[in-house]
């Protein structure tokens, strides 16, 4: 797959494909990289911080789906892992 060094989206896509495959590694790579490209887009962050808690990373889990929810205030599935997470506000 070729894809556009800028293009937050199809990194994001590229990385849900991994996270279901257990590619945890390489969805975390391609989440970096979407943010990077773009770092105001929730959906980066919202899936890192899935991958790690699946790492047992809590802490930066907590903090991506925080950084997710203060970019989009309705990413449900960011807000999800902070109640996983004994973490809601």
């Amino acid at each position: 797959m070729v894809i556009d060094p800028d293009s937050a989206k199809t990194y994001i896509a590229r990385a849900e494909v991994f996270r279901d495959r257990g590619q945890y590694d390489r969805a975390m790579d391609d989440c970096n990289e979407a943010i990077r490209a773009k770092p105001n887009e929730f959906r980066g962050y919202d899936l890192r911080g899935f991958l790690f808690e699946k790492k047992g990373e809590t802490d930066k889990a907590i903090a991506d789906y925080r950084r997710a929810l203060s970019l989009e205030p309705r990413a449900a599935e960011a807000a999800d892992g902070l109640r996983r997470l004994g973490a809601a506000r």
